[in-house]
């Protein structure tokens, strides 16, 4: 239960300056800025095994303090409209009572960058770090039925059209040359089932009965003639061999003769359909 007075100042102005308490020392832990109910988030998602922003100081302190049955205290220390005077005083606050004695992980959410230096330290201390299966089974429990909603989905792929069309992202595979990408297909031709995995295919197909409807149409497909074709790539018109059916439409043909030439075309039909919108 929201307490009324907590209720009446967070609604008091847009945005608002927030301390989380401890109830059993009484000392401040964690200061943010906010606006409608963003304080109690913190709390809400701990409950749930979430780790708010991933901050796993805050979200352990909040789990001591609910596992000893008592209530964080809330503190709303300021309001206003203007944004910026929060975030200053947000930055204020949390520099007073030292970022050390404190849940936050930074002075404030605006704009604020870690050095390369205190990156490198980061990096340092999380480089061979293995994860428990306890840890793993934990993660994997936070994560279960976690969805996006469609606004959020909409905006990554915005994003990413964003950036492949720019030239600013490109797929990991496609910046490795021929050689490599050769050895990955070897080693993905070349793969087998383990025996546990045969087995487990096997069962699921053990006593499907394939109708004879069924049986007549893969025959007409396996038994028809193939022909070895000699086509030009859509993209670089580079000369390259393709397998298909003799006296047949081939409407699935292949057009592109690598997966470097089929993303580059597409990504310039996408943006050619981009600009017309904008158009």
């Amino acid at each position: 239960m929201i307490n009324e007075q907590i209720k009446l100042k967070i609604f008091e102005n847009k945005y608002y300056v927030y301390e989380l308490v401890d109830p059993n020392t009484d000392k401040v832990f964690y200061v943010g800025k906010g606006q409608k109910y963003r304080c109690f988030v913190h709390e809400y998602q701990a409950k749930n095994g979430k780790i708010p922003h991933k901050n796993n100081h805050l979200y352990n302190k909040i789990n001591k303090i609910l596992n000893g049955n008592k209530n964080i205290k809330y503190n709303i220390i300021f309001t206003s409209n203007n944004e910026k005077e929060c975030y200053n005083l947000e930055e204020k606050m949390i520099s007073q009572y030292g970022i050390d004695n404190l849940c936050n992980i930074e002075l404030s959410n605006n704009g604020f960058k870690h050095t390369k230096e205190t990156k490198e330290k980061i990096s340092k201390a999380h480089t061979g770090k293995k994860l428990s299966d306890e840890t793993k089974e934990k993660i994997k429990n936070i994560n279960i039925g976690n969805k996006h909603t469609d606004d959020a989905k909409k905006k990554v792929s915005d994003s990413l059209k964003e950036q492949y069309a720019n030239g600013t992202r490109t797929p990991h595979i496609f910046n490795h040359d021929d050689k490599w990408l050769e050895s990955i297909k070897k080693h993905i031709l070349g793969k087998k089932h383990a025996t546990e995995s045969i087995q487990k295919m096997r069962e699921v197909q053990n006593g499907k009965i394939i109708s004879q409807e069924q049986r007549d149409k893969i025959r007409k497909i396996l038994t028809k003639e193939r022909i070895t074709k000699i086509i030009n790539c859509k993209n670089c018109n580079k000369e390259f061999e393709i397998i298909v059916i003799k006296d047949s439409k081939n409407k699935n043909i292949k057009k592109y003769c690598c997966a470097k030439c089929s993303y580059a075309a597409n990504s310039t039909r996408n943006k050619k359909k981009t600009d017309k919108k904008e158009e």
